[in-house]
């Protein structure tokens, strides 16, 4: 009995330990389906999301009330690749291959901290430089 408990708590450090190692962000490319929100003020940060699927982009855009950005009306098709213009981490509460992200850094590590807030062990540094455009 004591050397199964001693291989449980072993194989729980060690899956404990897994899950605490910093991971390298991976590469944002693909197409898929976005949304752009532009600040109301005219000024300041856009803030970005982008999803590979297109019911999870419409409802994510009608739930994204904020009253600092507009609404798109409607999600459109996006290409993401290596480049600039946008700062995008992946998205926690979306479906794997999503992204939120801001048109600054700044941005986007305010977001990176928000999404994190509420993890025992919330990621940091994951922001990664990526160009957005409509898919022809």
């Amino acid at each position: 009995m004591r050397r199964g408990l001693a291989g449980l708590i072993l194989l729980w450090g060690t899956a404990l330990a897994g899950c605490a190692t910093p991971r390298a962000a991976p590469a944002i490319t693909g197409t898929g389906w976005g949304f752009i929100a532009e600040p109301r003020t005219g000024t300041g940060a856009r803030r970005v999301l982008f999803t590979l699927d297109r019911y999870v982009c419409e409802r994510s855009r009608h739930e994204d009330v904020n009253p600092d950005f507009t609404t798109p009306a409607a999600c459109v098709p996006l290409t993401i690749t290596r480049g600039e213009g946008y700062w995008l981490i992946p998205a926690l509460y979306l479906p794997t291959g999503s992204y939120i992200g801001a048109s600054t850094r700044e941005a986007c590590d305010g977001l990176e901290r928000r999404q994190g807030r509420n993890l025992p062990l919330a990621p940091r540094g994951l922001c990664r430089a990526a160009n957005i455009e409509p898919t022809p």
